[in-house]
């Protein structure tokens, strides 16, 4: 045993010599050096090269001194060029292992921003699908007639009597469900938002996007203060007004969207919502009962499902869609100046922080600043390292592409030509008043026409029936039935 782990012990120190560069330069160079210079003191003696006042017979004392002097000479030159080339390899080890401790500290800053970028965009999908859950269940009780412009949803609407006991048991057990489920969601949702932007390595790489972009070719930050007031107030400003898009804060929310090269200043919007009422959805949800508090926006939602967009007649409204506007509402509402009701912030605010999402080319950018400040004492060598290293780092990131937000983009534009997508009906405690009547609020922002709407008041019945019919109506034949009645 003691002669094999000998062996084992020589034959791994073989192997370590051998897998570093470095040792192995040293010792070819040693052999090779080695090599020549026995090749030409036994080719000098074989061919009998020296002067014949070398020669044995003749050698005096001093000759042999000089001789023994010239030999002290070489070897001292070998032993200098040695010593220089070992000092060399020192400085190349010291400056590889300066710069991979330097990607080292790269690395683990897009480590957290390319996580932090994956937990938004995976906290924003799992709330987003609790949404659509939702809207799936209170479609489910619209089409059962328990969810009407009444007060009790769990009651018939056409007697006024308690349905089947079962029934709503079954039914309240699942509203109970969906609504812990999608305050759990929300929660977690809020909370990836705050701990990103809360993040030093995250704020430092968007930091550096919105005051080095006017220095970046093909870079576009868009300001949140302007005119003295915030984006999203004056986004809703034109919004209500009627701004064409082409003058107004939704074209610049569609680039930010859109395009990769413009970001929106996300930091100067985020850093607010903590004193305001941003996720006041948790706190609704936690207190109120999840279909009757949302219940005028639910209606509204499911009345819109399967309309063709304004914007591009090929496209329907769907649930997916529903399920982004519901979430905007239960993140963040902000108080209208118009109208008696609030606006989804939420949402706007969710497209804006998705839109302006750190990519490669700006986690590059940032990190090839960070080399300027590092690679001066490096060798031309060691600077074509650390920036291939760069390269590898920014490839290596997670970021949205523009084109996996073209569902979000289309939404945007379709909102923008109907406003009452993203006024809010649903009571806000603190920032509006609900509104006190209910015939209001289907005026104003039910998307049937007025000719069904007066319909509907004058025949109960006929307005249950429709209110059980997901899709919006046909304009032209709510008129025809209007004039044969």
């Amino acid at each position: 045993m003691g002669m094999t782990d000998v062996k084992e012990r020589k034959v791994s120190w073989f192997k370590k010599a051998l897998s570093s560069r470095h040792e192995v330069e040293l010792i070819g160079w040693t052999l090779f050096f080695g090599a020549v210079t026995f090749s030409l003191f036994w080719l000098t003696v074989q061919w009998q090269l020296l002067p014949d006042a070398l020669l044995k017979p003749h050698l005096s004392q001093e000759d042999t001194g000089l001789f023994d002097a010239l030999g002290g000479w070489a070897l001292g030159f070998a032993g200098a060029m040695v010593a220089i080339r070992i000092a060399g390899l020192a400085k190349t080890i010291q400056e590889n292992d300066s710069i991979r401790e330097q990607v080292k500290m790269m690395e683990a800053q897009v480590e957290q921003v390319s996580r932090l970028n994956s937990s938004l965009n995976q906290s924003i999908i799992d709330a987003k699908r609790a949404c659509a859950a939702v809207i799936l269940f209170a479609k489910e009780l619209e089409r059962g007639g328990q969810l009407t412009y009444g007060d009790n949803y769990l009651w018939n609407v056409f007697n006024k009597r308690p349905t089947n006991q079962d029934l709503s048991d079954k039914l309240e057990k699942r509203k109970e469900a969906l609504q812990e489920k999608l305050e759990e969601k929300l929660a977690h949702l809020v909370k990836t938002i705050e701990e990103s932007f809360q993040n030093s390595a995250f704020r430092d790489v968007l930091r550096f996007i919105e005051q080095h972009a006017a220095n970046q070719k093909g870079t576009t930050i868009i300001k949140n203060g302007s005119e003295g007031k915030s984006f999203i107030s004056l986004f809703f400003k034109h919004y209500h007004e009627g701004f064409e898009a082409k003058d107004s804060k939704q074209k610049e929310l569609i680039d930010v969207v859109k395009k990769n090269e413009v970001f929106f200043e996300i930091l100067d919007i985020v850093k607010g919502l903590g004193t305001r009422n941003f996720g006041i959805g948790v706190m609704e949800l936690r207190a109120l009962d999840l279909i009757e508090h949302y219940k005028k926006d639910l209606l509204r939602l499911l009345k819109a499902e399967g309309a063709p967009f304004s914007s591009d007649e090929t496209k329907e409204f769907q649930i997916s869609d529903a399920a982004w506007l519901l979430l905007g509402l239960l993140l963040y509402r902000t108080k209208s100046e118009s109208l008696a009701s609030t606006d989804n912030a939420g949402f706007v605010t969710l497209a804006l922080i998705l839109g302006s999402l750190p990519t490669k080319d700006t986690v590059k950018q940032y990190l090839e600043s960070k080399r300027a400040e590092v690679e001066k004492p490096y060798s031309e060598a060691g600077r074509t390292l650390l920036s291939k290293e760069i390269e590898e780092l920014a490839q290596s990131l997670y970021f949205l592409e523009g084109e996996e937000l073209t569902d979000l983009e289309d939404l945007i534009k379709e909102c923008c030509q109907n406003t009452e997508f993203l006024t809010v009906l649903t009571a806000n405690i603190g920032v509006s008043q609900e509104y006190v009547n209910l015939k209001t609020d289907k005026d104003s922002f039910d998307f049937r026409s007025n000719e069904t709407r007066s319909e509907e008041d004058g025949n109960s019945e006929d307005a249950a029936t429709e209110g059980n019919d997901n899709r919006a109506p046909d304009l032209e034949k709510a008129s025809d039935k209007k004039a044969k009645n």
